[in-house]
């Protein structure tokens, strides 16, 4: 995903600044039991929700991203307009925005993890997985 941002914001500035590119956000877990699939976008949610049905077993998937998800899963959760999850792209500030693509895209993966971690729901735990 960063790769297209990237070359959105060196190439097609302007459609970003039109408000018009948009990412749709894919499923973090997968829980399974039986032809019944849960899905979650981070570890809370997930864990609130294992913690409501104790006792029940489900299989559970952590996804790293859509190359993961099977056609039926992608669909459901990514493509379908009733039910995915958009995010807008935008600039707030041109100096803020190159510095988040040389973090994303530079050679230090320290950097990204650091990131990610700190301003997302995903933890050092599921860095783990």
């Amino acid at each position: 995903m960063i790769l297209t941002i990237n070359l959105f914001y060196k190439y097609y500035r302007s459609i970003i600044e039109a408000g018009l590119l948009y990412v749709a956000r894919s499923p973090f877990f997968i829980l399974e039991k039986g032809k019944k699939k849960v899905y979650f976008e981070n570890t809370e949610k997930k864990d609130k929700y294992l913690e409501k049905h104790s006792g029940t077993k489900f299989l559970v998937k952590r996804m790293k991203g859509i190359g993961e998800l099977n056609p039926e899963e992608l669909w459901e959760t990514t493509m379908d307009p009733e039910r995915r999850k958009l995010f807008q792209i935008t600039i707030d500030s041109i100096e803020s925005t190159q510095s988040l693509l040389d973090t994303f895209m530079g050679n230090d993966p320290s950097l990204r993890q650091k990131y990610i971690i700190e301003n997302s729901s995903i933890t050092e735990k599921d860095m783990e997985l």
